[in-house]
């Protein structure tokens, strides 16, 4: 029984390795690329800030996913009914991810408010909307698979128990992120007020 449930968290574990290290390092060159161009075509030259936003991105949006991976092993050892040192170990392990998570995080934060990415809201804006897709995968499918268990007979209870505490965890953050993502986006295409002189104040002088 402890060598299955060993097992049984080192493939979550993979589950959720996988993505961070394929977004550290695949994604980062093209949205480079792209931000590059897109920041000569915008603004007609180049972003002296641009290497370090992509660079504080990527393990902004790595702790990030960190950070729910350790909220998903903390609320599956709040819900779980194993005793003694099988849940200690669940705790453990949601330290030993959520605690790294939350301090990289935390730094590459507060240094990507040192850039000038408020102005230059593109690598930032493109890395927030991978980090969506992301999250939004894991919560579809944990939401789809505890959908699938809790319509299936004589299931084990862990079972449920874990699908849940995914869907806890996953689908709330896929919600607010989207509508944070949405948000700025739309503020951002909507048009500045222009105050415009009316026709009979321009045709009497007035303000002359």
């Amino acid at each position: 029984m402890e060598d299955m449930y060993r097992y049984m968290m080192m493939s979550a574990m993979n589950i959720f390795v996988s993505p961070i290290v394929t977004v550290a390092a695949a994604l980062p060159v093209v949205i480079y690329i792209v931000a590059r161009w897109r920041t000569y075509r915008d603004y007609g030259g180049g972003d002296p800030h641009l290497g370090a936003k992509v660079a504080l991105c990527v393990f902004r949006i790595a702790a990030f996913q960190l950070l729910l991976a350790g909220g998903f092993m903390i609320s599956y050892g709040l819900l779980t009914t194993m005793d003694g040192e099988a849940r200690t170990s669940i705790f453990r392990l949601a330290g030993g991810l959520f605690i790294p998570g939350l301090i990289v995080f935390a730094v590459h934060t507060i240094a990507l408010h040192s850039t000038n990415f408020q102005s230059m809201p593109a690598v930032v804006r493109m890395f927030n909307g991978i980090n969506m897709m992301q999250t939004g995968i894991m919560g579809f499918v944990a939401l789809t698979l505890a959908c699938i268990l809790m319509l299936q007979k004589d299931v084990p209870s862990e079972m449920n128990r874990m699908a849940w505490s995914l869907v806890l965890v996953y689908v709330p953050a896929w919600v607010a992120q989207g509508a944070m993502f949405l948000r700025s986006t739309i503020d951002e295409e909507l048009p500045k007020a222009v105050v415009r002189q009316s026709d009979d104040a321009s045709r009497t002088g007035t303000g002359t």
